[in-house]
């Protein structure tokens, strides 16, 4: 069982390196890419945020995937108790990538758009991988979620090669595609294969957790599902827009 100095402590490292990303991003952005001359305070924070997120997709993905290999976390009737250093550490690289990321979507929430949603979805990432870094409990579903990191490198390629001027190209299409698909394949599929697995499949097990994270799951995996639904119509429809001459330009990470 972990502790809350326990996940403090390892979240920190993770945190520290989104921290150093961002403003190495931000920094040398401008002086790498041209189209990141062009971009004004926010748009380059913003820049600096995607590269962050980027990053996160390449480092919890394979920790969440590795942990779920070692421990079995994907399989229906995963224990809801069933840890390891790897699930620790995908827990942990979550919760500092998100506490890190929390802070420029406050300063610029005036800026970007869509920063509500982002901001209730990290508030409740903080608390879900947190309550399960420092208890121990729920890794069957905390790590198996992280897999949703995997989206990044496709989501946030989609506005890199829109800001770099590369919206015509097929690499442009191809990336747009990988990006639906995974999207709709993790966010959506795994996300209601592990909510309908663990409420309905375990509902035995599931009633024998604390009272407290049987509360807390109801309203925080709804958000969860909710806000992934959210994102992946708005996917749909960028596509939509992409194929028919659209205004529409969604936003999502």
């Amino acid at each position: 069982m972990g502790s809350l100095e326990a996940t403090v402590a390892g979240a920190a490292p993770y945190a520290a390196l989104h921290a150093v990303t961002f403003f190495a991003a931000r920094a040398l952005g401008p002086k790498l890419f041209e189209h990141c001359r062009k971009l004004d305070g926010p748009g380059r924070s913003y820049w600096a945020s995607s590269v962050c997120s980027t990053l996160n997709g390449f480092v919890v993905t394979p920790l969440a995937w590795l942990a779920c290999k070692e421990t079995n976390l994907l399989a229906p009737d995963a224990s809801f108790w069933s840890t390891s250093p790897l699930s620790y550490a995908a827990c942990y690289g979550l919760i500092g990538y998100t506490a890190l990321d929390f802070i420029p979507l406050v300063v610029h929430r005036n800026d970007w758009s869509g920063v509500g949603a982002y901001i209730v979805h990290h508030l409740g990432s903080i608390l879900s991988w947190g309550i399960c870094a420092t208890t121990g409990a729920l890794h069957n579903v905390a790590v198996p979620v992280c897999l949703l990191e995997g989206t990044a490198p496709f989501v946030n390629g989609r506005y890199f090669l829109s800001t770099a001027g590369y919206k015509d190209t097929t690499l442009y299409m191809v990336n747009g595609a990988l990006m639906a698909l995974s999207f709709f394949l993790l966010r959506v599929c795994l996300n209601w294969y592990l909510f309908l697995t663990r409420i309905f499949w375990q509902h035995a097990a599931f009633s024998t957790l604390p009272l407290y994270m049987q509360l807390l799951f109801y309203p925080l995996m709804s958000i969860n599902l909710s806000l992934q639904l959210f994102w992946f119509w708005k996917i749909v429809t960028g596509i939509y827009a992409l194929l028919y001459g659209k205004a529409d330009k969604p936003k999502s990470r």
